[in-house]
């Protein structure tokens, strides 16, 4: 394990500092070269099963391209689905702006009652944002519910047949 007070040492704060983000980049280049080899090989498998299929006179596997998008549309559908039903059933969003309205307000006030004596104005104003935050969400909730329309119920009997 290696100590952390060592790495400091050996190389510095500043020095620290650009590792972290150089170390991100080189994991996510990583992976993407990951990625990016492990579908050369579904395509290369692929190809070597369709020749095979091919000379035996069999009927080709589907491409992986094409499953990708039948999922990717199935998901589009269910998304859409799940979307529309969201909006036959509107919940009042008046009532999570005022419980964000009311959390952000008690952190900015829990911020300000234990903020030290030594702190600069400049601190003072960065322990205020929460709490103004809180006060405009709050605000928004009080217009919300006041000047939005009033929600009405959907028809929930079931469709009626012909009497004939």
């Amino acid at each position: 394990m290696i100590n952390h007070l060592f790495l400091v040492g050996m190389f510095g704060p500043p020095e620290l500092a650009l590792l972290i983000p150089i170390a991100g980049m080189a994991l996510a280049g990583i992976i993407v070269v990951a990625g990016l080899v492990f579908k050369y090989h579904q395509r290369r498998l692929w190809h070597e099963t369709a020749r095979a299929a091919i000379e035996k006179g069999q009927p080709l596997p589907p491409y992986p391209g094409e499953q990708a998008q039948e999922i990717a549309k199935s998901w589009h559908e269910f998304a859409k689905n799940q979307a529309s039903a969201h909006h036959n059933f509107r919940r009042s969003r008046w009532r999570c702006d005022l419980r964000r309205g009311l959390v952000l307000l008690a952190i900015g006030l829990a911020f300000y009652a234990a903020r030290p004596p030594s702190w600069t104005p400049l601190w003072n104003l960065a322990i205020y944002v929460p709490g103004f935050m809180g006060a405009a969400f709050l605000l928004n909730a009080l217009f919300s519910a006041l000047f939005s329309q009033k929600e009405t119920e959907a028809d929930t009997s079931p469709p009626q047949r012909d009497a004939s």
